[in-house]
């Protein structure tokens, strides 16, 4: 079992706490707080029940009241299939079982589950979480302009939804402490102290236009010893989590946050504070399609050589023995040249590239791991010389986490149950790491998230295969779930045409992409599987469209936010990318044609490795049982990038035509929006973009 990431914010331990998990550092609400920081205010019911009424008859009515009369008379539209989500999620919630809601784009599932996660959370007088897939879809629901205020106004009831972010989101007060002890010419960080010096929250929602590089100077981030920190009293992470455990109705967090909340509670409670997350009624997972990898990453291990030298120098700076310092140089000394081994593996951006246990590589770590044991023991009669147990906490917590990840890397061929992998940003400069993370998560979901009782709804655009759910339900480990399927209002037929170009169509791929771009003049999001691919044909375009008026966008080449901003505002703009098949959403004629250079088959990752394993040793089809309904929930996903709104038109280009006569080729074709129409007529497609 991978052992638990050290948290933000973990109060210092007493003595009298248990010995057993005393890496854990950082503060945390500690057990014994005042009832009012704990416990929610009890809230009443949406609706007047009269003495004699039915409780749940009365409920009904009041979903039927908000859909059918209070959102219309603020300008809603009646969506049937909308109310149709609302009264079944509602339902699920209500007997506690489990419910996956595949929600077609534009049938409002935000608001169906909403309705349902009040008038539960007021019944069961406990809040509901709501699990997202980013922070921008926390934002979407949290924020004074957002679906949970514009639904508490057209309802006429206070909803009491407050937000759990993740501590990188807010500032770390002893980081600012110290940046204003430099007078810094750094443009905007002198603002930046000024704004810290008097938010109340501390949070990145406030400032949403501070880059990524500027909010490194005072965020919290992983790794920072918080054991001892000076400024406790002021800790927003601290003062946020005080807040959003008084959440009466909803709180709202990231999937990767839900489950560093299972991952870390058990420990929590043995030290005697408070886990993450409170008693909740209810879980709603929504972009649920994200949840495998997002509970893999929580619950893997990462191990990079900042994090190592990191470990090394907080040792280092607490006054040690000589032969101690000697040892710990030693070991700096062996991380350097192991991360330099792992550089000549040239691991690809975005990808999951697998780890080669060459010689030279193996012995690095095995000196390592033997170094590692050699300095936890010398840290141990450290400790006993100076008296310093509670000082160290943040060093055990890394000790740990760096032997736990060596012993995985030295039994990766008898451990099927994890995966090794290196990943690096898309800069060719960001730093390697090492990942060791369960191929699996069914068993966490099971034991931990679909016991006990609890109703649990997953809801996404994109959670089946046809009309099949089996695959998302076994990757998630659901036995016995309902499910449902609820159509997308738009008129495809009138709003989408899909072109695949017939076999005679052997032109490049650069060549292709260039004349569907100059057949909608710009206005294309393009789509590859690979920054390799992507990479290849990127000279070609740019010598091809030199004498263009095209914005040509390349991921990589700044922010995604930047990107997205520039693309969604100029309309002769064309944006390339790997990782947007799913999480961006652009309403208008800046998205008039999707591109889809290659059908998204899953890359030869060291999980997709594991997974192929798994299915020979069942003797089934590896591709048939992974490789192909991974590429066909990530082309759904894709395709959903093109109409957004029902003012919406324009043309899906799919430019790879392998699949054609495969035994594969009609769950291909189903994939593409319902009701849509094909082609293989370039001219048809110019047609539809330029009535756009």
């Amino acid at each position: 079992m991978i052992p638990v990431k050290a948290v933000p914010y973990v109060m210092k331990m007493t003595s009298a706490q248990p010995l057993l998990h005393k890496h854990w550092n950082l503060p945390s609400l500690r057990l014994g707080l005042r009832r009012d920081i704990i416990m929610p205010s009890l809230q009443k019911l949406p609706f007047q029940l009269n003495k004699g009424e039915d409780i749940k008859t009365r409920s009904q009515q009041w979903i039927g009241e908000a859909f059918y009369e209070k959102l219309p008379s603020l300008g809603f539209e009646i969506r049937e299939e909308q109310i149709y989500a609302a009264f079944q999620i509602y339902k699920t919630l209500g007997k506690k079982e489990k419910l996956l809601v595949e929600a077609g784009l534009g049938c409002g599932k935000t608001f169906a589950y909403l309705i349902g996660a009040i008038l539960h959370a007021r019944l069961s007088q406990r809040p509901v979480v709501i699990s997202c897939g980013s922070n921008s879809l926390v934002e979407q629901l949290i924020h004074p302009g957002g679906d949970i205020v514009k639904l508490m106004e057209a309802l006429n009831v206070q909803i009491d939804a407050r937000a759990a972010f993740e501590s990188n989101q807010y500032i770390c007060a002893r980081k600012v402490q110290l940046q204003k002890r430099f007078r810094t010419r750094k443009a905007g960080l002198r603002d930046l102290l000024k704004w810290a010096e008097t938010t109340k929250l501390g949070c990145r929602l406030e400032v949403p236009s501070v880059a990524d590089e500027l909010w490194s100077f005072v965020q919290w981030e992983e790794g920072q010893d918080c054991g001892d920190c000076s400024v406790e009293y002021r800790c927003p992470t601290r003062r946020a989590r005080e807040h959003y455990r008084k959440a009466a109705d909803i709180i709202v967090c990231t999937h990767s946050y839900f489950f560093l909340h299972i991952r870390t509670k058990e420990i929590l409670k043995e030290q005697g504070n408070l886990p993450l997350l409170p008693n909740y009624s209810a879980i709603i997972f929504d972009e649920a399609h994200l949840l495998e990898d997002s509970a893999r990453r929580s619950l893997g291990e990462v191990l990079t050589l900042n994090f190592l030298l990191k470990t090394i120098d907080r040792i280092l700076a607490r006054g040690i023995r000589q032969s101690f310092a000697l040892l710990l140089e030693e070991a700096r000394i062996n991380s350097i040249e192991m991360f330099k081994y792992l550089e000549m593996q040239r691991p690809k951006p975005l990808q999951k590239t697998p780890l080669k246990m060459s010689e030279e590589v193996t012995v690095c770590i095995q000196s390592l791991h033997l170094l590692m044991n050699d300095v936890s023991e010398q840290l141990a009669i450290e400790e006993g010389l100076t008296n310093a147990q509670n000082k160290n906490q943040l060093i055990w917590a890394s000790l740990s986490s760096a032997e736990q990840t060596f012993k995985l890397l030295l039994t990766e061929h008898q451990d099927r149950d994890h995966a090794i992998w290196l990943e690096r940003g898309m800069d060719k400069d960001d730093q390697i790491s090492i990942w060791a993370a369960p191929s699996s998560v069914t068993n966490v979901m099971q034991e931990q998230v679909l016991c006990g009782g609890l109703p649990v709804i997953f809801s996404s655009a994109t959670l089946a295969q046809g009309s099949s759910f089996e695959y998302t339900k076994k990757i998630l480990g659901l036995r016995d779930a309902s499910t449902m399927q609820v159509e997308s209002p738009y008129d495809y037929g009138n709003q989408c045409l899909v072109y695949i170009p017939d076999d005679r169509s052997l032109l490049p791929l650069a060549q292709q992409i260039i004349e569907l771009i100059e057949g909608s003049n710009g206005r294309s999001l393009v789509l590859f599987r690979d920054v390799t691919t992507m990479n290849s044909v990127r000279n070609t375009i740019k010598k091809i469209a030199i004498n263009s008026s095209w914005n040509l966008l390349w991921e990589g080449d700044a922010s995604t936010s930047h990107l997205l901003t520039e693309f969604s505002e100029d309309v002769t703009s064309v944006l390339f990318g790997v990782t947007f098949w799913e999480g961006i959403s652009v309403v208008g004629p800046s998205l008039s044609q999707c591109i889809i250079t290659q059908l998204p088959f899953p890359m030869d990752d060291p999980i997709m490795m594991v997974k192929r394993q798994q299915a020979n040793a069942a003797g089934l089809d590896p591709f048939e049982v992974v490789d192909l309904p991974v590429m066909l929930m990530k082309l759904k996903q894709g395709t959903g990038r093109l109409i957004r709104s029902a003012s919406d038109r324009g043309a899906i280009s799919c430019l790879d035509t392998a699949f054609r006569g495969t035994n594969y080729e009609k769950d291909v074709l189903e994939t593409f929006p319902r009701g849509a129409r094909f082609t293989s007529d370039l001219l048809q497609i110019r047609n539809m973009i330029d009535y756009v």
